[in-house]
């Protein structure tokens, strides 16, 4: 494990050491989180030892967006439920009184609240997608390892291959 993964380990898990709030628990994670992404290369990978990408930095990191896009759905899912819930208790108020009107700036503050913590999920799951790509595929047991093309051994060709 790189330097930055076990550094973002310790900051994920001392957010769930503490006995402390979702809330300040959810604030750590993402502390730790954008910090990480500051750390994140052009290319979309994650810096290592060797100062370039590295594959093992970069599920470090995609660990640590998922943990992070988990938490901030979940707290989308707990506004929609305040908001289907203030919904429910709307309609059986009647329309135009003051309980009512209330609810209705209520609805409104919790619709903005959605909104804002949408962004924040969407933007999450976007930066998670651009680091799972640069993750490279394990390949199978079998395959030879081969440190330069030349060395790598060919199991099938399929039409004509052209000589420089």
């Amino acid at each position: 494990m790189t330097a930055t993964g076990l550094l973002l380990v310790a900051l994920v898990l001392s957010a769930f050491a503490a006995p402390v709030s979702a809330q300040e628990n959810t604030a750590s994670v993402e502390s730790a989180v954008q910090w990480l992404l500051t750390q994140q290369a052009n290319d979309g990978g994650f810096i290592g030892f060797s100062g370039e990408s590295d594959a093992g930095a970069t599920v470090d990191a995609v660990l640590a967006l998922d943990t992070q896009w988990r938490a901030q759905l979940a707290e989308v899912e707990v506004l929609r439920a305040k908001q289907k819930a203030a919904n429910n208790e709307m309609a059986a108020l009647k329309k135009g009184s003051p309980e009512f009107i209330a609810k209705v700036q209520e609805m409104k503050a919790g619709a903005a609240q959605v909104k804002e913590k949408e962004v924040q999920l969407t933007d999450t799951e976007s930066k998670w997608r651009m680091a799972m790509l640069k993750v490279p595929n394990i390949p199978h047991a079998s395959v030879p390892e081969g440190a330069t093309p030349e060395q790598n051994v060919v199991f099938a060709t399929h039409g004509s291959i052209e000589q420089d």
